[in-house]
């Protein structure tokens, strides 16, 4: 469910976990009888991008009312880290958990696209190029901040531009918002000239440098640090 329409179905992994994105909620029907007992939700993420959260605090929200609960501490394991209720009553005929997750602004990761023109090119020097940047799948949504090299200004990305920030050569991009952790990043150019185009990227972080990798002609990769 987001925005309290229902965007699609699914079925549970064989480890009992699923995945949503933020804004999204997973409805669950008939699933425990009210004589089962008690139960907890638990929202687990990987160790190695839990660095810019917090904490989190839930809501319970049942026919009782709504308790609010605060977790400061993540819960380390070799290979995630993990938020836990306190144990939940089944004898609720509905019950609703939602997570509202605690960031470290400071701590978002940073995204720098630049755009460069091979020299000897028969390219006008005044000409814009179009990079398109997506997000976990979705285009930069209206009112996204970024900078321009040589340029002072904090732009922001209209809905119009269906993620498109227009550059010259030599001008790099950066995202003046940051990124989440554990977010899948898409970058390609669209070609509207036919030109031939290349592309190399790196993440960087925790001592380490990854390579990006090539999808459909786009540069992709998951933010880790």
């Amino acid at each position: 469910m987001s925005n309290g329409q229902q965007v699609g179905t699914g079925t549970v992994n064989e480890d009992g976990t699923f995945t949503l994105k933020a804004g999204q909620s997973a409805v669950f029907n008939n699933l425990l009888a009210a004589t089962d007992g008690y139960y907890v939700v638990r929202e687990t993420m990987p160790a190695n991008i839990k660095g810019q959260y917090l904490g989190a605090d839930y809501d319970v929200v049942s026919a009782g009312g709504t308790s609010t609960e605060t977790i400061d501490d993540i819960v380390d394991t070799t290979d995630f880290a993990q938020y836990t209720t306190d144990p939940l009553t089944t004898d609720k005929t509905t019950t609703t958990v939602v997570y509202k997750n605690k960031v470290n602004m400071k701590a978002l990761s940073l995204l720098n696209v630049t755009k460069i023109v091979r020299p000897g090119s028969q390219i006008p020097a005044e000409r814009d190029f179009l990079i398109k940047i997506q997000i976990d799948g979705e285009d930069l949504p209206a009112g996204t901040p970024y900078r321009l090299s040589g340029d002072s200004t904090v732009h922001t990305t209209a809905a119009s531009d269906n993620g498109i920030i227009k550059v010259k050569d030599g001008q790099t991009i950066s995202l003046a918002s940051g990124i989440l952790q554990g977010s899948v990043v898409t970058v390609y150019e669209v070609n509207d000239y036919g030109y031939t185009i290349s592309y190399t990227g790196t993440i960087t972080g925790g001592g380490e440098t990854v390579d990006m990798g090539m999808v459909n002609n786009k540069i992709s990769g998951t933010v880790v640090h």
